[in-house]
């Protein structure tokens, strides 16, 4: 008897022991995406690994969606500034819905709280090498809803954006 429980405790110490250390390894918590439907919201993380990822939230057209403030991270240095995209994706081809950057600001209790700014798309585009204007599509049409208090720099730490155009969906995202 205590042979098999001896055998059960060390399976189950083999199997948690290499998945708590997969955990504890995830990415942080970069910004959290959201949308409310009535009276109730949908969200899902957005974690600080490079790499495109498929939204949860997927084809779902929303007028609003809101960046919240992901995990603060607890480091003598800032962490790295990063570049998230979100896209939409159109006839199985993605489109750029628009351009977020995301830079760590240091917060009263310590550590440094993530902060959010639209990035206004460029006014030329080289095709061959040969600058064409932009076409005045979806990603000048976005336009922030709502914010919280800016930072010296204009960045946010939420942050509320739509079309002007109508619902937007946005199906996946690259985080750089």
């Amino acid at each position: 008897m205590h042979g098999l429980r001896l055998l059960l405790v060390l399976t189950a110490v083999l199997v948690t022991g290499p998945l708590s250390s997969a955990v504890a390894a995830e990415a942080p918590v970069l910004a959290v995406l959201e949308h409310t439907s009535g009276w109730f919201g949908k969200r899902t993380d957005i974690l600080a690994k490079p790499g495109v990822t498929a939204s949860s939230l997927a084809r779902l057209p929303k007028s609003v969606w809101t960046l919240r403030e992901g995990k603060a991270q607890k480091q003598p240095y800032p962490p790295a500034e990063r570049i998230i995209q979100f896209y939409r994706v159109i006839e199985k081809d993605p489109e750029l819905v628009c351009t977020i950057a995301v830079k760590y600001v240091g917060s009263a209790g310590g550590g440094w709280r993530p902060a959010y700014q639209i990035v206004p798309p460029p006014p030329i585009q080289l095709e061959n090498g040969k600058p064409v204007p932009v076409d005045t599509g979806l990603p000048g049409s976005i336009r922030v809803v709502k914010t919280t208090a800016s930072t010296a720099d204009g960045y946010v730490h939420t942050l509320s954006f739509g079309s002007i155009t109508g619902p937007i969906q946005i199906d996946l995202w690259e985080v750089q």
